[in-house]
């Protein structure tokens, strides 16, 4: 498989102006840990313009969810539909832990 360097790039992307984080709310994180069977205690939520350098709404790097500005939603169906899609990448790449 070519590398076509959009690995990089996304990693550059994630590192331009990091504000605070978030948790995902409680009900919201509940539900999806329900749905995906893994504890997303360490996921976090950032707002910021990486995703637009990227040419999307969201990307996902490890257990950080980056949404472009106005893109992060969690109370619209929409927006859980969305922060699901990211939440599909954590859990495939591995990093949550097994509920109990």
């Amino acid at each position: 498989m070519e590398d076509t360097g959009k690995g990089h790039l996304a990693q550059s992307a994630a590192a331009v102006g990091k504000p605070q984080p978030k948790e995902l709310p409680q009900d919201l994180r509940h539900r999806m840990e329900t749905s995906f069977g893994a504890d997303l205690s360490a996921v976090r939520v950032h707002e910021s313009h990486a995703p637009t350098m990227l040419g999307v709404n969201a990307f996902t790097k490890g257990n950080d969810l980056f949404f472009a500005p106005g893109k992060y939603a969690p109370h619209t169906p929409e927006g859980e539909q969305m922060i699901s899609h990211e939440l599909t990448h954590v859990v495939q790449q591995g990093h949550p832990k097994p509920t109990e």
